[in-house]
């Protein structure tokens, strides 16, 4: 799995920017479409602890990984 800056989502806690990060990594590894990471963090944002994983501020930065984890 390639390594994700787990740090910069703009999630509330540091388990969730982790929680995030695995789902961008994963994202770059199977080279998910915008709307397939969009759903994982949707599903991400229904665990009661990471309501925040759908806040645009979140998705925005998510967005942005992938598109730089595919670049690469």
């Amino acid at each position: 799995m390639r390594k994700v800056d787990m740090e910069r989502f703009g999630m509330f806690t540091k388990a969730g920017n982790i929680a995030v990060g695995e789902i961008v990594a994963t994202a770059i590894e199977r080279c998910f479409s915008y709307a397939n990471l969009e759903k994982e963090l949707m599903k991400l944002s229904k665990v009661e602890c990471f309501e925040e994983a759908f806040d645009t501020a979140v998705r925005e930065s998510a967005f942005i990984a992938l598109r730089e984890g595919l670049a690469k």
